[in-house]
């Protein structure tokens, strides 16, 4: 049975204690970050899914999963009641065939430290079942916590490098990409003879997966066979394996494999760690481009 977060945490609304309703066009980021030189920090996979350490308010440190399918930081309940975090507000989150699914609680991080990158006034979330979504960790970091630097995760190294600067379009590899409505990193992927937009996900340990209502358009070695079942915060639905005519590209840049998931849940496609575990991809969110590098 595959079981895999197809689709991060997307946090689309705050309700404030007695305030109206307010939808977020891009998900809060840290009040003041501190960088004052680049940060490379050791990651692990599991299942699939890259793992670092941090502190949060001077405790831990704590392994949280990098997930690029993930707004802000996710906290499992059981490190909220550990570090006492104070409960700020409401928030929907869910997935994207979903996006309102889960009632959440909104939470307040004064500081969380990555190496000696130095994250001030963070808001994370959490609600009773978020622990099932990060094997291996105590929550998520999602990229919203990065907005102002370059994030690099480099899976031949196993590390992550934190920077500031930016890419320039005209780099080897780079991809100008269009922000989904949660700020996720949405990027053009072409599946033989179609291009469709495609969520970057470190949080799914699957392969390039698409809608399976774009079966009929895609030249298959062979019908789509059910290979296992995946979850994301919205529901479990099946996964179909194939193998496509022709090649897999993000971009420009030509994946080695020519397989391919397909799902009937989620509107968008994704690409997850079999299909990103060759390179190390730095993504700018500033100029909406991402990089990836053999």
């Amino acid at each position: 049975m595959i079981l895999c977060l197809l689709a991060g945490v997307v946090a689309l609304r705050l309700v404030g204690p007695g305030a109206a309703e307010a939808t977020l066009d891009k998900p809060p980021g840290p009040s003041r970050t501190e960088l004052s030189s680049p940060v490379v920090v050791p990651m692990v996979a599991s299942q699939g899914r890259p793992v670092i350490e941090a502190m949060i308010n001077g405790k831990g440190p704590f392994p949280l999963l990098l997930d690029t399918g993930a707004s802000e930081p996710v906290l499992n309940p059981n490190l909220v009641d550990e570090l006492k975090l104070p409960v700020t507000g409401a928030r929907k989150i869910g997935d994207p065939a979903e996006p309102e699914g889960i009632a959440a609680r909104a939470l307040r991080v004064d500081q969380l430290t990555i190496g000696k990158a130095v994250f001030t006034g963070v808001t994370a979330v959490t609600w009773d079942g978020a622990g099932h979504f990060s094997p291996g960790a105590r929550g998520v970091i999602g990229l919203a916590l990065f907005r102002d630097l370059l994030l690099t995760i480099d899976y031949p190294k196993n590390e992550i490098r934190i920077e500031r600067g930016e890419l320039s379009a005209q780099d080897p590899g780079v991809v100008t990409y269009k922000p989904g409505p949660d700020g996720m990193v949405r990027v053009p992927v072409t599946v033989g003879s179609i291009t469709v937009d495609a969520d970057l996900d470190t949080g799914s340990p699957a392969n390039v997966s698409v809608p399976k209502k774009y079966s009929d358009e895609l030249a298959l070695e062979a019908a789509p066979v059910l290979v296992g079942r995946a979850r994301t915060v919205g529901g479990e639905f099946a996964i179909y394996g194939a193998k496509v005519k022709g090649e897999i590209r993000i971009g420009s840049v030509k994946l080695a494999s020519q397989a391919l998931d397909l799902h009937e849940r989620l509107p968008v496609a994704n690409i997850g760690y079999r299909a990103l575990r060759d390179f190390a991809i730095t993504i700018d969110q500033k100029n909406l481009r991402v990089r990836f590098a053999k």
